[in-house]
Protein backbone atom coordinates (compact mmCIF):
# COMPACT_ATOMS: atom_id res chain seq x y z
CA UNK A 1 0.00 0.00 0.00
CA UNK A 2 1.25 3.48 -0.85
CA UNK A 3 1.37 5.76 2.18
CA UNK A 4 1.13 9.54 2.10
CA UNK A 5 4.21 11.25 3.48
CA UNK A 6 3.72 14.35 5.62
CA UNK A 7 6.00 17.34 5.94
CA UNK A 8 8.83 17.09 8.44
CA UNK A 9 8.17 18.72 11.82
CA UNK A 10 10.97 21.25 12.34
CA UNK A 11 10.27 21.49 16.09
CA UNK A 12 11.04 17.83 16.73
CA UNK A 13 14.12 17.04 18.82
CA UNK A 14 15.51 14.17 16.82
CA UNK A 15 19.31 14.01 16.66
CA UNK A 16 19.80 11.30 19.30
CA UNK A 17 16.91 9.16 18.12
CA UNK A 18 18.01 9.44 14.52
CA UNK A 19 21.40 8.16 15.58
CA UNK A 20 19.69 5.14 17.19
CA UNK A 21 17.76 4.49 13.98
CA UNK A 22 20.99 4.78 12.01
CA UNK A 23 22.73 2.18 14.21
CA UNK A 24 19.85 -0.26 13.87
CA UNK A 25 19.70 0.08 10.10
CA UNK A 26 23.45 -0.35 9.77
CA UNK A 27 23.14 -3.85 11.22
CA UNK A 28 22.10 -4.92 7.74
CA UNK A 29 24.75 -6.79 5.80
CA UNK A 30 25.67 -7.06 2.12
CA UNK A 31 22.50 -6.65 0.05
CA UNK A 32 23.33 -9.85 -1.85
CA UNK A 33 23.01 -11.88 1.35
CA UNK A 34 20.19 -10.20 3.28
CA UNK A 35 16.63 -11.43 2.85
CA UNK A 36 13.44 -9.46 2.39
CA UNK A 37 12.21 -11.02 5.64
CA UNK A 38 15.21 -9.61 7.51
CA UNK A 39 14.61 -6.16 6.03
CA UNK A 40 10.92 -6.36 6.99
CA UNK A 41 11.76 -7.45 10.55
CA UNK A 42 14.13 -4.53 11.17
CA UNK A 43 11.69 -2.06 9.66
CA UNK A 44 8.80 -3.27 11.85
CA UNK A 45 11.02 -3.11 14.95
CA UNK A 46 12.07 0.46 14.18
CA UNK A 47 8.50 1.58 13.51
CA UNK A 48 7.35 0.08 16.82
CA UNK A 49 10.17 1.70 18.83
CA UNK A 50 10.35 5.11 17.17
CA UNK A 51 6.93 6.73 17.15
CA UNK A 52 7.06 10.06 15.32
CA UNK A 53 9.84 8.92 12.99
CA UNK A 54 7.66 6.89 10.65
CA UNK A 55 8.42 9.18 7.72
CA UNK A 56 12.20 8.75 7.87
CA UNK A 57 11.90 5.01 8.42
CA UNK A 58 9.47 4.60 5.51
CA UNK A 59 11.79 6.66 3.30
CA UNK A 60 15.00 4.78 4.06
CA UNK A 61 13.33 1.38 3.77
CA UNK A 62 11.78 2.44 0.48
CA UNK A 63 15.36 3.05 -0.69
CA UNK A 64 16.47 -0.33 0.69
CA UNK A 65 13.59 -2.11 -1.06
CA UNK A 66 14.58 -0.33 -4.26
CA UNK A 67 18.16 -1.55 -3.92
CA UNK A 68 17.00 -5.14 -3.27
CA UNK A 69 14.83 -4.93 -6.39
CA UNK A 70 17.78 -3.54 -8.37
CA UNK A 71 19.99 -6.47 -7.40
CA UNK A 72 17.25 -8.91 -8.44
CA UNK A 73 16.71 -7.01 -11.69
CA UNK A 74 20.42 -7.02 -12.59
CA UNK A 75 20.71 -10.73 -11.77
CA UNK A 76 17.72 -11.69 -13.91
CA UNK A 77 18.88 -9.47 -16.74
CA UNK A 78 22.30 -11.13 -16.69
CA UNK A 79 20.76 -14.60 -16.67
CA UNK A 80 18.30 -13.87 -19.50
CA UNK A 81 20.46 -12.24 -22.13
CA UNK A 82 19.64 -8.67 -21.12
CA UNK A 83 15.85 -9.09 -21.24
CA UNK A 84 13.22 -9.36 -18.52
CA UNK A 85 9.64 -9.91 -19.64
CA UNK A 86 6.23 -10.99 -18.43
CA UNK A 87 4.98 -10.83 -14.86
CA UNK A 88 8.47 -10.53 -13.38
CA UNK A 89 9.13 -7.41 -15.43
CA UNK A 90 5.74 -5.97 -14.50
CA UNK A 91 6.30 -6.69 -10.79
CA UNK A 92 9.75 -5.08 -10.70
CA UNK A 93 8.69 -2.05 -12.75
CA UNK A 94 5.73 -1.49 -10.44
CA UNK A 95 7.90 -1.85 -7.35
CA UNK A 96 10.53 0.56 -8.70
CA UNK A 97 7.85 3.11 -9.57
CA UNK A 98 6.18 2.90 -6.14
CA UNK A 99 9.48 3.45 -4.33
CA UNK A 100 10.38 6.32 -6.63
CA UNK A 101 6.95 7.91 -6.15
CA UNK A 102 7.22 7.80 -2.35
CA UNK A 103 10.74 9.18 -2.28
CA UNK A 104 10.05 11.93 -4.83
CA UNK A 105 6.88 13.02 -3.02
CA UNK A 106 8.66 13.25 0.33
CA UNK A 107 11.56 15.27 -1.07
CA UNK A 108 9.14 17.66 -2.80
CA UNK A 109 7.18 18.18 0.41
CA UNK A 110 10.36 18.96 2.33
CA UNK A 111 12.43 20.71 -0.35
CA UNK A 112 12.42 24.01 1.55
CA UNK A 113 14.32 22.37 4.43
CA UNK A 114 17.65 21.67 2.76
CA UNK A 115 19.48 20.80 5.99
CA UNK A 116 16.93 18.14 6.87
CA UNK A 117 17.13 16.55 3.42
CA UNK A 118 20.92 16.63 3.56
CA UNK A 119 20.85 14.65 6.84
CA UNK A 120 18.34 12.20 5.36
CA UNK A 121 20.56 11.65 2.31
CA UNK A 122 23.57 11.14 4.59
CA UNK A 123 21.66 8.29 6.25
CA UNK A 124 20.84 6.84 2.82
CA UNK A 125 24.50 7.09 1.83
CA UNK A 126 25.69 5.34 5.02
CA UNK A 127 23.08 2.61 4.55
CA UNK A 128 23.90 1.95 0.91
CA UNK A 129 27.62 1.89 1.70
CA UNK A 130 26.90 -0.83 4.27
CA UNK A 131 24.80 -2.69 1.70
CA UNK A 132 27.52 -2.21 -0.94
CA UNK A 133 25.19 -0.52 -3.42
CA UNK A 134 26.50 3.05 -3.42
CA UNK A 135 26.59 3.30 -7.23
CA UNK A 136 22.97 2.15 -7.45
CA UNK A 137 21.95 4.65 -4.78
CA UNK A 138 23.76 7.49 -6.53
CA UNK A 139 21.91 6.74 -9.76
CA UNK A 140 18.63 6.66 -7.86
CA UNK A 141 19.40 9.92 -6.03
CA UNK A 142 20.30 11.64 -9.30
CA UNK A 143 16.97 10.54 -10.72
CA UNK A 144 15.10 11.79 -7.66
CA UNK A 145 16.79 15.18 -7.78
CA UNK A 146 16.03 15.37 -11.50
CA UNK A 147 12.32 14.82 -10.81
CA UNK A 148 12.26 17.38 -8.01
CA UNK A 149 14.03 19.78 -10.37
CA UNK A 150 11.29 19.25 -12.98
CA UNK A 151 8.71 20.00 -10.29
CA UNK A 152 10.57 23.21 -9.38
CA UNK A 153 10.75 24.15 -13.06
CA UNK A 154 7.01 23.63 -13.52
CA UNK A 155 6.26 25.69 -10.42
CA UNK A 156 8.52 28.50 -11.63
CA UNK A 157 6.71 28.71 -14.97
CA UNK A 158 3.19 28.35 -13.59
CA UNK A 159 2.52 24.84 -14.91
CA UNK A 160 0.80 23.50 -11.75
CA UNK A 161 2.73 20.21 -11.32
CA UNK A 162 1.05 17.11 -9.93
CA UNK A 163 3.11 13.97 -9.47
CA UNK A 164 1.90 11.10 -11.63
CA UNK A 165 0.92 7.84 -9.95
CA UNK A 166 3.36 4.89 -9.91
CA UNK A 167 1.23 3.08 -12.51
CA UNK A 168 1.25 6.13 -14.81
CA UNK A 169 5.02 6.38 -14.41
CA UNK A 170 5.77 2.67 -14.85
CA UNK A 171 3.60 1.97 -17.87
CA UNK A 172 2.85 5.36 -19.48
CA UNK A 173 6.15 7.12 -18.63
CA UNK A 174 4.27 10.18 -17.34
CA UNK A 175 6.24 11.86 -14.54
CA UNK A 176 3.98 14.85 -13.87
CA UNK A 177 0.65 16.25 -14.92
CA UNK A 178 0.32 20.00 -15.36
CA UNK A 179 -1.69 22.84 -16.84
CA UNK A 180 -0.60 25.28 -19.55
CA UNK A 181 -1.54 28.96 -19.65
CA UNK A 182 -4.05 28.03 -22.35
CA UNK A 183 -5.73 25.51 -20.03
CA UNK A 184 -4.35 22.39 -21.70
CA UNK A 185 -3.54 19.34 -19.60
CA UNK A 186 0.18 18.59 -19.82
CA UNK A 187 1.49 15.02 -19.72
CA UNK A 188 5.11 15.61 -18.76
CA UNK A 189 8.17 13.40 -19.17
CA UNK A 190 11.11 14.99 -17.35
CA UNK A 191 14.84 14.33 -17.65
CA UNK A 192 17.97 15.80 -16.10
CA UNK A 193 20.99 15.20 -18.33
CA UNK A 194 24.67 15.79 -17.69
CA UNK A 195 25.15 16.46 -21.38
CA UNK A 196 22.52 19.21 -21.59
CA UNK A 197 23.92 22.74 -21.68
CA UNK A 198 20.60 24.56 -21.28
CA UNK A 199 17.01 23.73 -20.32
CA UNK A 200 14.50 22.73 -22.99
CA UNK A 201 10.70 22.72 -23.03
CA UNK A 202 9.60 20.46 -25.88
CA UNK A 203 5.84 20.56 -26.35
CA UNK A 204 5.58 19.33 -29.94
CA UNK A 205 7.06 16.64 -32.17
CA UNK A 206 8.83 19.26 -34.27
CA UNK A 207 10.50 20.84 -31.23
CA UNK A 208 11.59 17.43 -29.97
CA UNK A 209 13.04 16.42 -33.34
CA UNK A 210 14.89 19.73 -33.72
CA UNK A 211 16.34 19.44 -30.21
CA UNK A 212 17.35 15.79 -30.73
CA UNK A 213 19.08 16.67 -33.99
CA UNK A 214 21.08 19.46 -32.37
CA UNK A 215 22.06 17.33 -29.38
CA UNK A 216 22.99 14.31 -31.51
CA UNK A 217 25.22 16.45 -33.71
CA UNK A 218 26.93 17.92 -30.66
CA UNK A 219 27.41 14.51 -29.01
CA UNK A 220 28.80 12.90 -32.19
CA UNK A 221 31.40 15.65 -32.40
CA UNK A 222 32.37 14.81 -28.85
CA UNK A 223 32.41 11.07 -29.56
CA UNK A 224 30.23 10.26 -26.55
CA UNK A 225 28.09 7.17 -27.15
CA UNK A 226 26.47 7.33 -23.71
CA UNK A 227 24.96 10.68 -24.60
CA UNK A 228 23.34 9.16 -27.68
CA UNK A 229 21.80 6.45 -25.50
CA UNK A 230 20.36 9.14 -23.22
CA UNK A 231 18.91 11.00 -26.18
CA UNK A 232 17.29 7.84 -27.52
CA UNK A 233 15.74 7.31 -24.08
CA UNK A 234 14.30 10.84 -24.15
CA UNK A 235 12.65 10.14 -27.51
CA UNK A 236 11.44 6.67 -26.50
CA UNK A 237 9.79 7.94 -23.31
CA UNK A 238 8.24 10.95 -25.07
CA UNK A 239 6.74 8.66 -27.71
CA UNK A 240 5.37 6.34 -25.02
CA UNK A 241 3.69 9.22 -23.18
CA UNK A 242 2.17 10.39 -26.46
CA UNK A 243 0.96 6.88 -27.28
CA UNK A 244 -1.13 6.80 -24.12
CA UNK A 245 -2.05 10.48 -23.84
CA UNK A 246 -2.00 11.84 -27.38
CA UNK A 247 -5.64 11.04 -28.11
CA UNK A 248 -6.96 12.51 -24.85
CA UNK A 249 -8.89 15.74 -25.41
CA UNK A 250 -7.07 19.01 -24.70
CA UNK A 251 -3.91 17.15 -23.62
CA UNK A 252 -0.37 17.90 -24.76
CA UNK A 253 2.72 15.71 -24.38
CA UNK A 254 5.75 17.62 -23.10
CA UNK A 255 9.40 16.71 -22.52
CA UNK A 256 11.25 18.91 -20.02
CA UNK A 257 15.03 18.63 -20.18
CA UNK A 258 17.21 20.14 -17.45
CA UNK A 259 21.00 20.24 -17.23
CA UNK A 260 22.07 18.20 -14.20
CA UNK A 261 24.42 21.01 -13.19
CA UNK A 262 21.49 23.43 -13.04
CA UNK A 263 19.99 21.59 -10.04
CA UNK A 264 20.94 21.74 -6.39
CA UNK A 265 22.07 18.18 -5.49
CA UNK A 266 19.96 18.11 -2.30
CA UNK A 267 16.61 19.75 -3.08
CA UNK A 268 16.66 20.26 -6.85
CA UNK A 269 16.53 24.04 -6.56
CA UNK A 270 17.13 25.76 -9.91
CA UNK A 271 20.41 27.60 -10.50
CA UNK A 272 19.30 31.05 -11.61
CA UNK A 273 22.02 31.49 -14.23
CA UNK A 274 20.46 28.70 -16.32
CA UNK A 275 16.94 30.12 -16.18
CA UNK A 276 17.10 33.92 -15.91
CA UNK A 277 16.67 34.36 -19.68
CA UNK A 278 14.76 31.16 -20.41
CA UNK A 279 11.22 31.26 -21.79
CA UNK A 280 8.94 28.30 -22.48
CA UNK A 281 8.38 29.33 -26.09
CA UNK A 282 12.05 29.93 -26.99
Amino acid sequence: MIKEFIKFDENREDEKRLDNIREEILQLGDIKTITREEVRRIKEKLLAENQGFEQEIEFIFSVIDQMVDQVEYDKLKSENGGKIEGQVSKRLNTSFAESFFLETAYIIQNKDNRKYLSNLFDLCQATTEKLKVTKEWQRTKNGLIGQVGVCNFMERYGLSPRLATPKEDAFMKVDFWGKSEQGETLAVQGKSLRSAERPAYLDSDSKLEKWLGQEEMRSRKGGNGKVLNSLHKVEEDYRRVKKFCGDQPNTRTVAIILPSESLDPINGALDEKYFENFKLNN
